[in-house]
């Protein structure tokens, strides 16, 4: 486990290097947000965020499930190969993801016209992976924040019955919940 209750940075000038979360089930706690340089999740278990959490370089999921709660887990790191993980997009079981709950969200800042893949997922009902594709429109700073949420919208006041009535059926099962934090693409 990690905690910080520094009132600063954990890491001094954002010192490279990596950290890696290698036991079983652990948590990032504490009363101040930290900030990992490259951040790695191993060995067994869920990893958990008591804390917004940012990663400065790349978050290596690898095959675990980062649960963020009500949390954020921020990367910086604009680049679109920041976040890596071991499955690929249609691996059973379900291998590296991000889940979240509440106002938690994986935040990503972005640069580039690339696409950029959000891992995000959830353990509950069943459990289910949806990865959340985007592709800015230009090259600008911004910042993106993706939910994936496990249950039916209208439980959550997004009433599946309403509906402009030139669309089709609306998934009735998950939804995803999609910010933009700052910037303007």
């Amino acid at each position: 486990d990690w905690t910080n209750n520094s009132g600063g940075n954990a890491f001094i000038n954002s010192s490279p290097g990596t950290t890696d979360f290698n036991g079983a089930a652990q948590s990032s706690l504490g009363t101040t947000t930290t900030n990992f340089y490259n951040l790695s999740l191993s060995g067994s278990g869920v990893k958990t965020l008591g804390v917004n959490t940012v990663t400065q370089g790349v978050l290596n999921l690898n095959d675990r499930e980062l649960a963020t709660g009500s949390f954020w887990m921020h990367v910086t790191n604009p680049s679109n190969t920041a976040i890596t993980r071991t499955g690929g997009l249609n691996s059973t079981p379900v291998q590296g993801f991000v889940s979240s709950t509440g106002v938690g969200r994986l935040r990503w800042n972005t640069n580039s016209t690339s696409s950029y893949i959000f891992p995000v997922g959830s353990s509950i009902n069943g459990g289910r992976f949806r990865p959340v594709a985007l592709r800015p429109s230009n090259a600008s700073a911004n910042t993106y924040a993706v939910r994936f949420v496990n249950n039916n919208p209208t439980l959550d006041g997004f009433n599946v019955a309403l509906k402009d009535a030139n669309l089709g059926a609306i998934n009735p099962l998950w939804y995803q919940k999609i910010n933009s934090i700052s910037g303007t693409t």
